[in-house]
């Protein structure tokens, strides 16, 4: 198992409030390498900032990690770890419990029974490995979510192709803290299944995703208590000539958001429903589409529903975020336009604001990163501006060309923090009071970047 500090980009940038004309300042953190990153999901830590996990491809050849980050309240990053073998892993989900452990879920080729295996990893508050389990079949198996369960232990859905009735099924599994597989479920036929998301409400659960009957695939929602029975199940999509999949779920209290993809011949379009829970039963159903704006991610708080994704305009894609009320009438919108592409993967609704985890391509030649936005205005405006960089080197580095002259500027470490904000390079100094590893300077007068090995 290789553990190794991701690269890191620190961008910051103006939020314009469309509506009052103001600009608030904010800090929008970009991290990645000179290849591939992807973010897939945000969460609150536990005691406090955020815990984010993702997809690297930096830290080898032709292969991805999956790399796992915590940052304060103001973004600014804590510590990054990056976690795989020698073939592709990749993530999918991130929680926390109540010792400040995070579990982390995705998929390997690097271990496992055959073919892509369920990978469950857990690590400490400082971001040092505790265990790794693979779940699965000779076939492929993938993990989309894992999330705590009522009674101890945690929840991880996804898909499989090992086990179930034939094709492509859904699968639930329940692992205890140590990773020990309890039971695993399967729900589908002989087509193309999956549990896509999965929520803790009042006496259970709720998962969504969707199963494909006569070909045609619905979108699903299916309802647990905490004893894992399951009390009722409901499919929506009864047009022969349209796919329905449900992709994210989010809870508050007794409603639940559901978003999800619906696709025909000749189109694509987004839905949300709101759904209304008394108790174990399903009380009413609201439902919209959005045929201009690609939804990943959704989250409801103090009857506002956040709506996560893109919109594409012209061949570029904007990451976009739209407010609804719970009865999923529209009271806002903004847009982040610099990158040439940028996607909003997932939001939270939190005590400061919004705060978002998503990858943008900054022009067409280069490589996907990985970016967080905190949002804390009610008064949604676009977000535009262009970044500024402080790039920064993975941990590992042997030996670096190290500039021949007097360099002034900040002082960068490797996980994108400045160290110092006048510090004054001499290649004849050992600099002994500083931690020995690759740095940056960022100069004052150009802005030009220069990388330094400091230590022996």
């Amino acid at each position: 198992m290789r553990v190794s500090l991701i690269i890191t980009l620190i961008l910051q940038l103006a939020l314009h409030n469309a509506s009052s004309g103001q600009s608030d300042t904010v800090k929008l953190k970009a991290y990645g390498g000179v290849l591939f990153e992807q973010a897939a999901q945000l969460i609150e830590y536990s005691s406090g900032g955020y815990a984010i996990v993702g997809t690297t491809g930096s830290n080898q050849t032709g292969n991805t990690d999956v790399f796992i980050a915590r940052f304060d309240q103001n973004l600014n990053c804590i510590w990054s770890n990056n976690f795989g073998g020698a073939n592709v892993e990749w993530a999918s989900s991130i929680t926390n419990d109540p010792n400040g452990n995070l579990m982390a879920c995705g998929y390997t080729l690097s271990e496992g029974a055959g073919g892509y295996d369920i990978w469950v990893i857990k690590v400490n508050p400082d971001g040092e490995l505790l265990w790794q389990r693979t779940y699965g079949g000779p076939d492929w198996d993938f993990a989309k979510q894992i999330v705590a369960h009522p009674n101890g232990g945690f929840l991880v859905c996804g898909n499989t192709y090992s086990a179930g009735s034939g094709g492509q099924d859904g699968t639930l599994l329940h692992i205890t803290d140590d990773g020990v597989l309890l039971s695993q479920r399967f729900f589908g036929g002989q087509g193309n299944d999956s549990m896509n998301d999965i929520v803790a409400v009042a006496d259970g659960y709720v998962a969504c995703g969707h199963e494909t009957y006569d070909n045609v695939m619905k979108s699903r929602v299916w309802r647990f208590d905490t004893n894992d029975n399951l009390i009722w199940e409901r499919a929506d999509g009864e047009d022969l000539n349209v796919d329905r999949e449900a992709m994210a779920i989010s809870a508050d209290a007794d409603k639940l958001c559901i978003v999800g993809a619906v696709t025909s011949a000749d189109s694509y379009s987004s839905f949300e429903q709101v759904v209304q829970l008394d108790n174990s039963s399903l009380v009413e159903v609201i439902e919209t589409q959005d045929f201009d704006f690609s939804h990943l991610d959704c989250a409801i708080s103090d009857n506002q529903v956040y709506l996560a994704g893109f919109r594409a305009v012209w061949g570029v894609e904007l990451a976009r975020l739209v407010r609804k009320q719970s009865d999923l009438a529209f009271t806002g919108a903004f847009e982040y336009s610099g990158p040439y592409l940028s996607r909003f993967h997932s939001v939270i609704a939190t005590s400061q604001g919004l705060v978002f985890s998503g990858s943008y391509l900054q022009t067409s030649s280069q490589n996907w990163q990985v970016f967080l936005l905190k949002y804390t205005s009610s008064n949604l405006g676009p977000v535009t501006g262009t970044p500024q960089f402080f790039p920064c080197f993975s941990f590992g580095v042997d030996e670096e060309t190290q500039p021949d002259s007097h360099v002034e500027g900040q002082l960068i470490n490797a996980i994108g923090q400045v160290v110092t904000d006048n510090f004054v390079w001499d290649v004849s100094n050992d600099y002994a009071h500083i931690t020995p590893g690759v740095y940056y300077i960022r100069t004052k007068d150009s802005g030009a970047v220069h990388r330094v090995w400091i230590g022996k």
